[in-house]
């Protein structure tokens, strides 16, 4: 058992963001006139919006909270329902239901539908077990990066922390469920190794990185082969919506700050970038060839280090696990991931004899 958390605070949700829509359409314009790039794009906008709605959290917070309350009130005294957004399973053996929202990393709607679904099923009692995308290591320095209650854990809201904040105030275990860190190729020697190819062209470094590029897209039409197509429309459905697509930009800027906070290098890599961006100008050559690279090191580092297939494994393995150590008290497990690895547990668990439960859409 980690260390223990202290009572959680109040959140701030995406309600009390005034005027997001009108990033949306600032994004949706850079996408549509942009020489930049999408992913390119997302990232500059998602610090350019992260920049000012960071020092702003506690102010925005007041409100918030006032909201927040009536929010919990009315999840206290009623089911939830997030139709598409949430997947169940049932285990035969020890009749525990296992449920899946599906999460954006650092995104306001997916903390907001983590902590509603954990809250009712633990107004209820429940629930039995909250299972995370990461592993001790990990978890040990998100804690001690942005404890409960610190400034930090406001401006860096998660639907993990949100869930274990939870599940402790409810006494239930929270249980780590992915690789553990040396186990994982790291993001940041995956960018080193692209960048000493894409600089070696005579060495054959632009002909690796062609093929690192070419198998890692191979897998990943492979993992979704196998997955069923990824054919999730209702996901996708919920991703289109404009108040959705108008958060996107703090759920960058969040996960490009916490990984500059994880790693110092990240922020001299940032800075470089971002100096870049302002020094070109926006229609020349060298822009769009800054952009290009940047894009090109960034999916080959992702296409190297993803390892999905694997990840999905051990954590439908311990799903499988946590709900056999419930033994037959018939309880709801948790289980807060990645969109990424949504769809690849569930159909793991459903192979390791779990039934689909689509009965309803209350948890």
């Amino acid at each position: 058992m980690h260390t223990k958390l202290s009572q959680p605070p109040e959140k701030m949700h995406a309600t009390a963001l005034p005027k997001a829509s009108k990033v949306y359409l600032c994004t949706r314009c850079c996408y549509q006139h942009g020489t930049r790039g999408p992913l390119a794009s997302g990232m500059l906008y998602g610090f350019a919006f992260g920049a000012v709605a960071a020092p702003c959290g506690r102010w925005i917070s007041s409100s918030a909270v006032r909201r927040s309350s009536a929010q919990s009130t009315r999840a206290a005294n009623a089911a939830v329902n997030y139709e598409g957004e949430v997947s169940h399973a049932l285990d035969p053996l020890t009749a525990s239901q296992v449920v899946l929202p599906k999460c954006i990393h650092y995104h306001p709607h997916s903390v907001k539908t983590v902590q509603d679904v954990m809250q009712s099923l633990a107004t209820q009692g429940t629930l039995g077990a909250v299972i995370l995308e990461t592993c001790s290591s990990r978890w040990a320095k998100t804690v001690e990066m942005q404890p409960a209650g610190s400034f930090m854990r406001t401006v860096l809201d998660n639907e993990m922390q949100a869930a274990a904040e939870i599940a402790e105030a409810a006494g239930r275990p929270v249980i780590f469920g992915d690789l553990q860190n040396e186990n994982i190729p790291s993001f940041s020697s995956a960018l080193q190794e692209g960048l000493i190819d894409l600089c070696s062209p005579l060495d054959g470094g632009w002909l690796r990185s062609a093929q690192a590029i070419s198998e890692g897209f191979q897998r990943w039409q492979s993992l979704l082969r196998v997955q069923g197509g990824g054919n999730d429309s209702k996901l996708f459905r919920m991703q289109e919506k404009p108040e959705f697509a108008a958060e996107m930009p703090l759920a960058y800027f969040r996960y490009i700050l916490s990984a500059v906070l994880r790693d110092a290098r990240w922020l001299l890599v940032a800075a470089v970038v971002i100096t870049l961006f302002v020094m070109l100008p926006h229609d020349s050559l060298a822009s769009t060839v800054v952009v290009f690279i940047c894009e090109l090191l960034t999916i080959r580092a992702i296409l190297s280090t993803a390892m999905v297939d694997e990840r999905d494994e051990v954590l439908a393995e311990t799903v499988r696990q946590t709900c056999n150590s419930l033994g037959t008290s018939a309880r709801v497990v948790v289980v807060v991931l990645g969109a990424a690895h949504h769809d690849g547990v569930l159909k793991r668990i459903l192979q390791k004899g779990f039934a689909a439960d689509t009965g309803s859409n209350n948890v």
